[in-house]
Protein backbone atom coordinates (compact mmCIF):
# COMPACT_ATOMS: atom_id res chain seq x y z
CA UNK A 1 0.00 0.00 0.00
CA UNK A 2 1.05 3.82 -0.41
CA UNK A 3 2.79 5.38 2.25
CA UNK A 4 0.71 7.73 4.24
CA UNK A 5 1.63 11.22 4.70
CA UNK A 6 -1.23 12.44 5.76
CA UNK A 7 -4.90 10.76 6.36
CA UNK A 8 -8.41 13.27 7.65
CA UNK A 9 -11.42 11.99 8.28
CA UNK A 10 -14.07 14.28 7.47
CA UNK A 11 -17.35 13.08 7.18
CA UNK A 12 -18.17 13.34 11.04
CA UNK A 13 -19.10 17.00 10.93
CA UNK A 14 -22.04 16.43 8.43
CA UNK A 15 -22.77 17.36 4.91
CA UNK A 16 -23.77 21.23 3.86
CA UNK A 17 -27.47 21.47 3.73
CA UNK A 18 -28.85 20.27 0.68
CA UNK A 19 -26.10 19.76 -1.62
CA UNK A 20 -26.00 15.97 -1.79
CA UNK A 21 -22.69 14.74 -0.59
CA UNK A 22 -20.21 14.92 2.07
CA UNK A 23 -16.46 15.02 1.62
CA UNK A 24 -16.11 11.98 3.47
CA UNK A 25 -11.93 11.39 3.65
CA UNK A 26 -8.85 13.55 2.56
CA UNK A 27 -5.05 12.91 2.55
CA UNK A 28 -1.60 12.57 1.11
CA UNK A 29 -0.28 9.72 -0.42
CA UNK A 30 3.37 8.74 -1.53
CA UNK A 31 3.56 5.58 -3.71
CA UNK A 32 6.95 3.87 -4.08
CA UNK A 33 7.74 2.33 -7.06
CA UNK A 34 6.61 -1.15 -8.58
CA UNK A 35 3.24 -0.42 -6.10
CA UNK A 36 0.63 -0.89 -7.64
CA UNK A 37 -3.11 -0.42 -6.69
CA UNK A 38 -6.44 -1.78 -6.99
CA UNK A 39 -9.69 -1.04 -5.57
CA UNK A 40 -13.50 -0.39 -6.58
CA UNK A 41 -16.67 0.19 -6.03
CA UNK A 42 -16.68 3.40 -3.81
CA UNK A 43 -16.15 7.23 -5.31
CA UNK A 44 -12.68 9.04 -4.49
CA UNK A 45 -10.91 11.44 -6.75
CA UNK A 46 -7.15 11.47 -6.84
CA UNK A 47 -4.54 14.24 -8.29
CA UNK A 48 -1.17 13.43 -9.34
CA UNK A 49 1.38 16.02 -7.42
CA UNK A 50 5.03 14.53 -7.47
CA UNK A 51 6.10 11.92 -10.24
CA UNK A 52 4.00 10.42 -12.94
CA UNK A 53 2.05 7.00 -12.94
CA UNK A 54 -0.74 5.46 -14.66
CA UNK A 55 -4.30 4.31 -14.08
CA UNK A 56 -6.09 1.31 -15.68
CA UNK A 57 -9.65 0.45 -16.49
CA UNK A 58 -10.00 -2.71 -18.61
CA UNK A 59 -8.08 -2.56 -21.44
CA UNK A 60 -7.01 1.15 -21.01
CA UNK A 61 -3.94 2.10 -19.72
CA UNK A 62 -3.49 6.40 -19.52
CA UNK A 63 -0.40 7.85 -18.54
CA UNK A 64 -0.51 10.18 -15.70
CA UNK A 65 1.35 13.38 -14.38
CA UNK A 66 1.56 16.38 -12.44
CA UNK A 67 -2.14 18.34 -12.23
CA UNK A 68 -3.71 14.86 -13.82
CA UNK A 69 -6.84 13.26 -11.89
CA UNK A 70 -8.50 10.04 -11.82
CA UNK A 71 -11.12 8.46 -9.69
CA UNK A 72 -11.64 5.30 -8.13
CA UNK A 73 -15.75 4.88 -9.03
CA UNK A 74 -18.90 2.95 -8.58
CA UNK A 75 -19.00 -0.35 -10.58
CA UNK A 76 -15.97 -0.62 -11.87
CA UNK A 77 -12.32 -1.85 -10.77
CA UNK A 78 -9.49 0.61 -11.48
CA UNK A 79 -5.76 -0.24 -11.33
CA UNK A 80 -2.89 2.62 -10.71
CA UNK A 81 0.62 2.86 -9.37
CA UNK A 82 3.85 4.98 -10.18
CA UNK A 83 5.72 4.72 -13.90
CA UNK A 84 8.32 2.18 -13.97
CA UNK A 85 10.87 2.80 -11.92
CA UNK A 86 9.94 6.10 -10.36
CA UNK A 87 7.95 6.88 -7.00
CA UNK A 88 4.70 9.44 -7.00
CA UNK A 89 2.89 11.51 -4.49
CA UNK A 90 -0.69 11.78 -4.90
CA UNK A 91 -4.18 13.64 -2.98
CA UNK A 92 -7.28 12.02 -3.00
CA UNK A 93 -10.48 13.03 -1.63
CA UNK A 94 -13.49 10.18 -1.40
CA UNK A 95 -16.55 11.73 -1.95
CA UNK A 96 -19.42 9.98 -0.56
CA UNK A 97 -23.65 10.49 -0.76
CA UNK A 98 -26.38 10.17 -3.20
CA UNK A 99 -24.58 13.11 -5.64
CA UNK A 100 -21.57 11.19 -5.34
CA UNK A 101 -21.79 9.06 -8.88
CA UNK A 102 -23.41 12.29 -10.26
CA UNK A 103 -20.42 14.77 -9.53
CA UNK A 104 -17.61 12.29 -10.79
CA UNK A 105 -19.95 11.68 -14.21
CA UNK A 106 -20.35 15.38 -14.51
CA UNK A 107 -16.57 16.08 -14.81
CA UNK A 108 -16.32 13.64 -17.18
CA UNK A 109 -15.32 10.76 -15.51
CA UNK A 110 -16.13 6.98 -16.13
CA UNK A 111 -15.13 3.67 -16.37
CA UNK A 112 -14.11 4.42 -20.08
CA UNK A 113 -12.28 7.62 -18.97
CA UNK A 114 -10.94 7.04 -15.56
CA UNK A 115 -8.47 9.82 -16.07
CA UNK A 116 -9.02 13.64 -16.93
CA UNK A 117 -5.12 15.03 -18.06
CA UNK A 118 -4.07 18.58 -18.55
CA UNK A 119 -4.74 20.04 -15.36
CA UNK A 120 -1.27 20.97 -14.47
CA UNK A 121 -0.53 22.67 -11.35
CA UNK A 122 -3.40 25.18 -11.04
CA UNK A 123 -5.52 21.79 -10.74
CA UNK A 124 -3.55 20.29 -8.23
CA UNK A 125 -3.31 23.39 -6.07
CA UNK A 126 -7.26 23.06 -5.56
CA UNK A 127 -6.67 19.94 -4.21
CA UNK A 128 -4.13 21.04 -2.17
CA UNK A 129 -6.32 23.91 -0.88
CA UNK A 130 -8.62 20.96 0.67
CA UNK A 131 -5.76 19.25 1.97
CA UNK A 132 -4.72 23.01 3.99
CA UNK A 133 -8.32 23.40 5.33
CA UNK A 134 -8.29 19.92 7.04
CA UNK A 135 -4.58 20.21 7.97
CA UNK A 136 -5.94 23.61 10.16
CA UNK A 137 -8.98 21.61 11.57
CA UNK A 138 -11.83 23.43 9.38
CA UNK A 139 -15.19 22.41 10.78
CA UNK A 140 -17.19 23.77 8.04
CA UNK A 141 -19.09 21.65 6.09
CA UNK A 142 -19.65 24.39 3.54
CA UNK A 143 -16.25 25.48 3.44
CA UNK A 144 -15.25 21.72 1.94
CA UNK A 145 -18.79 21.84 -0.34
CA UNK A 146 -17.28 25.18 -2.01
CA UNK A 147 -13.78 23.44 -2.33
CA UNK A 148 -15.54 20.43 -4.21
CA UNK A 149 -17.65 23.26 -6.69
CA UNK A 150 -14.19 24.82 -7.10
CA UNK A 151 -12.77 21.40 -8.34
CA UNK A 152 -15.70 20.83 -10.13
CA UNK A 153 -15.89 23.76 -12.41
CA UNK A 154 -12.12 24.02 -13.01
CA UNK A 155 -13.30 20.80 -15.47
CA UNK A 156 -15.94 22.24 -16.55
CA UNK A 157 -14.87 25.45 -17.60
CA UNK A 158 -10.95 25.71 -17.42
CA UNK A 159 -10.43 23.19 -19.76
CA UNK A 160 -11.21 23.69 -23.32
CA UNK A 161 -13.03 20.07 -24.05
CA UNK A 162 -15.29 20.90 -20.78
CA UNK A 163 -16.88 24.17 -21.96
CA UNK A 164 -20.24 25.04 -20.33
CA UNK A 165 -23.12 26.26 -22.24
CA UNK A 166 -24.38 29.62 -20.66
CA UNK A 167 -27.56 27.89 -18.73
CA UNK A 168 -24.79 25.15 -17.12
CA UNK A 169 -22.72 28.08 -16.18
CA UNK A 170 -25.74 29.50 -14.07
CA UNK A 171 -26.80 26.16 -13.11
CA UNK A 172 -23.22 25.86 -11.15
CA UNK A 173 -23.57 29.47 -9.93
CA UNK A 174 -27.16 28.45 -8.25
CA UNK A 175 -25.82 25.60 -6.74
CA UNK A 176 -22.39 26.96 -5.73
CA UNK A 177 -24.59 29.50 -3.75
CA UNK A 178 -27.23 27.18 -2.84
CA UNK A 179 -24.68 24.87 -0.88
CA UNK A 180 -21.91 27.06 -0.15
CA UNK A 181 -23.12 30.53 -0.22
CA UNK A 182 -21.41 31.12 3.30
CA UNK A 183 -17.93 31.28 1.50
CA UNK A 184 -18.93 33.96 -1.01
CA UNK A 185 -18.24 37.07 -0.31
CA UNK A 186 -18.43 39.00 -3.55
CA UNK A 187 -19.04 38.73 -7.22
CA UNK A 188 -15.49 38.49 -8.16
CA UNK A 189 -15.17 35.47 -5.25
CA UNK A 190 -18.27 33.88 -7.41
CA UNK A 191 -16.69 34.55 -10.20
CA UNK A 192 -13.06 32.64 -9.27
CA UNK A 193 -15.15 30.02 -7.83
CA UNK A 194 -16.70 29.38 -10.85
CA UNK A 195 -13.29 30.32 -12.98
CA UNK A 196 -14.83 32.73 -15.38
CA UNK A 197 -14.25 36.37 -15.48
CA UNK A 198 -16.71 38.65 -13.93
CA UNK A 199 -17.88 39.92 -17.40
CA UNK A 200 -18.55 36.28 -18.07
CA UNK A 201 -20.67 35.72 -15.29
CA UNK A 202 -22.60 39.11 -15.91
CA UNK A 203 -23.52 38.34 -19.80
CA UNK A 204 -24.19 34.73 -18.36
CA UNK A 205 -26.93 36.20 -15.76
CA UNK A 206 -28.30 38.73 -17.80
CA UNK A 207 -28.93 36.43 -20.40
CA UNK A 208 -30.58 33.21 -18.21
CA UNK A 209 -31.89 35.14 -15.61
CA UNK A 210 -32.43 38.74 -16.93
CA UNK A 211 -30.86 40.23 -13.63
CA UNK A 212 -27.35 41.12 -12.52
CA UNK A 213 -24.99 38.53 -10.67
CA UNK A 214 -24.92 41.31 -7.85
CA UNK A 215 -28.19 42.10 -7.63
CA UNK A 216 -28.74 37.95 -7.17
CA UNK A 217 -26.11 37.98 -4.53
CA UNK A 218 -27.42 40.65 -2.68
CA UNK A 219 -31.26 39.27 -2.88
CA UNK A 220 -29.19 36.02 -1.22
CA UNK A 221 -27.82 37.73 0.91
CA UNK A 222 -30.71 39.46 1.75
CA UNK A 223 -32.70 36.46 2.56
CA UNK A 224 -29.85 35.19 4.71
CA UNK A 225 -29.15 38.10 6.73
CA UNK A 226 -33.75 37.95 7.23
CA UNK A 227 -33.19 34.53 8.27
CA UNK A 228 -30.69 34.99 10.77
CA UNK A 229 -32.42 37.69 12.70
CA UNK A 230 -35.75 35.70 12.85
CA UNK A 231 -34.35 32.79 13.95
CA UNK A 232 -31.55 33.82 16.14
CA UNK A 233 -32.77 36.26 18.54
CA UNK A 234 -29.62 36.88 20.45
CA UNK A 235 -27.20 36.76 17.69
CA UNK A 236 -25.31 40.18 17.62
CA UNK A 237 -25.24 42.30 13.93
CA UNK A 238 -21.10 41.87 13.76
CA UNK A 239 -22.08 38.06 13.60
CA UNK A 240 -25.08 38.34 11.44
CA UNK A 241 -22.38 40.29 9.41
CA UNK A 242 -20.18 38.02 9.31
CA UNK A 243 -22.33 35.00 9.03
CA UNK A 244 -23.74 36.43 5.72
CA UNK A 245 -20.44 36.84 4.81
CA UNK A 246 -20.31 40.54 4.80
CA UNK A 247 -16.61 42.39 5.00
CA UNK A 248 -17.56 44.07 8.33
CA UNK A 249 -20.09 45.18 10.18
CA UNK A 250 -20.70 48.72 8.84
CA UNK A 251 -20.90 47.35 5.43
CA UNK A 252 -24.00 44.91 6.72
CA UNK A 253 -25.91 47.99 8.01
CA UNK A 254 -26.28 50.08 5.40
CA UNK A 255 -26.74 47.39 2.92
CA UNK A 256 -29.73 46.18 5.13
CA UNK A 257 -30.93 49.60 5.40
CA UNK A 258 -30.66 50.10 1.92
CA UNK A 259 -33.06 47.45 1.12
CA UNK A 260 -35.54 47.07 3.13
CA UNK A 261 -35.88 50.63 4.49
CA UNK A 262 -35.33 49.89 8.03
CA UNK A 263 -32.08 49.28 10.53
CA UNK A 264 -31.58 45.68 11.67
CA UNK A 265 -32.64 46.54 14.96
CA UNK A 266 -36.05 47.87 13.61
CA UNK A 267 -36.52 44.93 11.90
CA UNK A 268 -35.87 42.70 14.84
CA UNK A 269 -38.26 44.88 16.83
CA UNK A 270 -41.04 43.97 14.27
CA UNK A 271 -40.57 40.04 14.90
CA UNK A 272 -41.65 40.48 18.71
CA UNK A 273 -44.70 39.48 19.31
CA UNK A 274 -47.09 42.32 20.50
Amino acid sequence: MPETRENYLIGGMGAAAGCGFTLFQAGYLRGPAGEVCKFGNYNCWHVVTAGRGFVKCGNRTIPLKVGDVFSVMYGCTIQYGPAEGEDWEFIFLRIEGEKAREMTERIGLSPENPALTGGGERCAELFKAVIRAAREKCRIPEEYALMIFRIMTFFTSALPEKRRSTSELVSDAEKLLEHAAESVYNVNDLAGSLHVSRGTLFHAFKEVLKVSPIRYLHEKKLKKCLSLIAENPLLTFGEIAKRARFSDEKYFLRFFRKKTGMTPGEYRKKLLPR
